[in-house]
């Protein structure tokens, strides 16, 4: 995962009192999935989840990367300004 805006662990450290360096999350399909979510340098490249990017938008222009399970198909790897690009449209 990752947040654009906003800052999950500081989030947490709000809602739990203790500051973490990352933050285990359910996601995908009924949340059969697990994710970390940790930080990361800014220039490091990120990947987007395509079945999320298709929901947005059907046309989108990215490639597939491995495959993992249906509803948690990562793009091959962003650079973030292309990734922000992409998601600015996500609504």
């Amino acid at each position: 995962g990752y947040f654009f805006e906003s800052d999950p662990l500081r989030i947490a450290e709000e809602a739990y009192g203790d500051r973490h360096s990352q933050l285990v999350v359910r996601l995908g399909l009924g949340r059969t999935g697990i994710g970390v979510l940790q930080p990361v340098p800014p220039d490091r490249d990120v990947r987007l989840n395509l079945h999320t990017a298709r929901l947005f938008n059907p046309n989108v222009q990215i490639k597939a990367d491995a495959y993992f399970l249906h509803s948690i198909q990562s793009s091959r790897p962003l650079k973030l300004e292309e990734a922000m690009h992409v998601v600015s449209d996500w609504r």
